[in-house]
């Protein structure tokens, strides 16, 4: 078969199965759902979705998130080792690009790579290009997901924009995107018992929530950053509370050290679920403060 015989065939296949859906209607049989219709077909080559999301008081930044259920993995090569590649066919145009964070970021119960760079745009501006992925199970509960922020794009009119981010800007609403990221219940709230309600699931550990956020579930949570904090690194914080910022203690200096009052500042952070049970002992087997050990055994007993 000829190329445009292949494509017209599977065309006709689709719109043979292609009827209309009202938006509450749920399909008893496989295929695809859409806005206002539906294609029945029980096989699937491929399968992706995508939106793209304006973001307020940023009119020069979107947001794209794509998810690719069927697919075992989108690509060939993880994301960093893409990106590697990319850089290095860029030769000396490679200078222009700034690689801000890159590594590997888990993101929920997802564990994924970020990779996230400026570069001039077509423009000549310098914009923002924050790549997220995970290569996913090929299961709809764990598919290949990519999310994407960009920065400095093309105008309505179609004219290239300067960002009006700085670096620090972009990589802080990169994270308050990240971190709000979700994997949305699917039980039927009208079939729970009002008389015996089930109880809620709990979030996956590596669940992420940052400074200011409300915590989703009761448990002890690590703040990412690393150094001597306050209180130490791990707390124990009950849902529905606003998650806190840190108290670092930097070196002191000479006269620092002999009061004993070594220098504090307080700063935003991202804090991490690591266990449940509000009696489990909990201490960090990473180095820390005897601080921090002391506070963590003391809230175990408690």
């Amino acid at each position: 078969m000829s190329r445009e015989e292949l494509v017209l065939g599977k065309m006709e296949k689709a719109l043979t199965h292609l009827r209309p859906r009202l938006e509450t209607e749920i399909p008893a049989e496989p295929g695809y759902c859409f806005e206002g219709g539906f294609i029945a077909s029980a096989e699937w080559e491929a399968e992706e979705a995508g939106i793209d999301i304006d973001i307020a008081d940023h009119p020069d930044a979107f947001v794209s998130v794509w998810f690719y259920p069927l697919a075992m993995s989108k690509h060939d090569l993880p994301l960093l080792e893409r990106m590697d590649g990319v850089l290095q066919s860029l030769g000396r145009l490679a200078t222009s690009v700034r690689v801000l964070r890159s590594g590997n970021r888990q993101v929920g119960p997802y564990r994924g790579q970020e990779h996230l760079a400026t570069a001039p745009n077509s423009g000549g501006m310098r914009g923002h290009s924050f790549i997220w992925e995970t290569e996913g199970e090929g299961t709809l509960d764990t598919p290949a997901l990519k999310i994407e922020l960009t920065t400095g794009h093309r105008d309505r009119d179609g004219n290239p924009q300067k960002t009006k981010l700085t670096d620090e800007q972009a990589m802080k609403l990169w994270d308050e995107v990240l971190n709000s990221f979700r994997v949305r219940p699917t039980t039927d709230p009208q079939k729970t018992s009002q008389n015996n309600p089930p109880s809620s699931p709990l979030r996956p550990l590596g669940e992420l929530a940052g400074t200011g956020s409300i915590c989703p579930q009761n448990g002890w949570w690590r703040c990412v950053d690393t150094g001597n904090v306050a209180g130490g690194r791990r707390r124990f914080f009950k849902a529905g509370e606003t998650m806190p910022s840190v108290v670092l203690l930097g070196p002191p200096n000479l006269w620092q050290a002999l009061r004993k009052k070594p220098p504090t500042y307080e700063t935003k952070t991202v804090w991490a679920l690591v266990d449940y049970e509000e009696g489990a002992d909990v201490t960090s087997s990473e180095s820390g403060s005897a601080g921090e050990n002391a506070d963590t055994q003391g809230r175990s007993k408690s």
